[in-house]
């Protein structure tokens, strides 16, 4: 992608400038629009996790886990740890499950607990986007979650758009477009072509807020993929 940090300057100016004040902090919000760019093939469509240097602030993290990795994980800062017993209660109660689930932004899980993980709570967050990271039991959990508070989705799936929350309103305007700018200054050189796109920096709160947006160059999908992602241990 080829835009210069002075425009997202302007257009994170503009979108604060737009929006009302409000009793509590808004999130800054990133979407990708494209154009010339068939999302019905499915090589064509995105579907990356890309970590941020400045993280977007506010992410609830639960951890499902047991023995050694939950105290690891209570004692790295983990909002919420759901362990065997009480994943085997939820399993019964879907209502509950939801309902302890909803708070929650991401998810990380053991990797022996996946199977009931995924029984229990992929009908959950499978739809939401947000299925569990699997780490193995002696896995540096505090890394983890530092990494995985850092990490956005970008994901089209048949959609002409990719959008993700960047920031919150606290942050200054230098950490917002750092964190907007950073997957441009690791793509290479591609020579399968470009894509228009505009790119909306939205200031909002449950979908609701104002934008700005500046127009610039695509890279091609194939440029994409060679974008900086969080891997799991």
């Amino acid at each position: 992608m080829s835009v210069s940090r002075d425009k997202i300057m302007g257009a994170l100016a503009e979108a604060r400038d737009k929006a009302p004040e409000r009793a509590f902090e808004q999130s800054v919000d990133l979407t990708v629009n494209f154009k010339d760019l068939d999302l019905r093939q499915p090589d064509n469509r995105v579907n990356l996790r890309i970590s941020v240097p400045n993280g977007i602030g506010g992410q609830k993290v639960l951890v499902f886990a047991s023995g050694d990795l939950a105290l690891r994980a209570r004692r790295a800062g983990a909002d919420r740890i759901i362990e065997p017993n009480e994943l085997n209660e939820l399993a019964s109660d879907r209502k509950e499950a939801k309902k302890r689930l909803k708070d929650y932004d991401i998810f990380v899980a053991e990797a022996p607990l996946m199977p009931t993980v995924g029984r229990v709570a992929g009908p959950i967050l499978g739809p939401r986007g947000k299925m569990p990271v699997p780490v193995p039991p002696q896995a540096p959990i505090d890394t983890i979650l530092d990494r995985e508070r850092r990490t956005v989705i970008l994901r089209s799936r048949e959609r002409p758009f990719v959008k993700c929350k960047v920031g919150k309103e606290s942050m200054s305007n230098e950490d917002l477009a750092e964190n907007i700018d950073h997957p441009h200054k690791h793509r290479r050189e591609s020579e399968a072509g470009h894509q228009q796109h505009r790119v909306r920096v939205r200031k909002a709160h449950n979908g609701v807020g104002s934008e700005a947006s500046v127009r610039c160059q695509m890279c091609h999908k194939s440029q994409l993929k060679n974008y900086p992602s969080s891997t799991t241990p």
